[in-house]
């Protein structure tokens, strides 16, 4: 079964114009504000076509609708363009943990500096280790 082309964006919703222009928007004005370091929310698969998995059946159905994974690169690359510090926290396959895990990450970016211009990628697998949102950040 192949992927069809989507149906246009309902009249009420553009995603790039959401997922793009308005990360610009809150960039620039962190920027004009003052602030120096930021933290930005993206998803699991952002650089998929950059790592090879352009196939990716997860991809393929993400992107299907108006490209949000292409907006969200552009808007990454954006972000690393700023001038300012910067971490993009990258969440997917969390279907059974909780929104607040990915707070935690969030929020302890800030104070780390360990995080400093990273990406962190989460994602849930009864494999992996638990670390703690200190240790997120160490390895990479």
């Amino acid at each position: 079964m192949g992927l069809k082309q989507p149906p246009p964006d309902p009249p009420h919703s553009n995603g790039k114009v959401i997922t793009l222009q308005g990360t610009k928007n809150l960039i620039d004005a962190a920027k004009a504000a003052g602030v120096t370091k930021f933290i930005l929310q993206s998803s699991l698969l952002t650089n998929a076509v950059e790592m090879g998995q352009k196939e990716n059946p997860n991809f393929k159905f993400l992107n299907i609708f108006g490209g949000v994974l292409d907006h969200k690169l552009a808007a990454e690359r954006y972000l690393r363009a700023s001038g300012m510090t910067w971490t993009i926290v990258r969440p997917g396959g969390l279907m059974n943990e909780p929104a607040s895990e990915v707070a935690e990450v969030l929020v302890a970016a800030l104070d780390q500096t360990t995080a400093d211009d990273k990406v962190v990628e989460i994602v849930s697998s009864p494999s992996a280790p638990v670390l703690t949102t200190d240790q997120c950040f160490v390895s990479l």
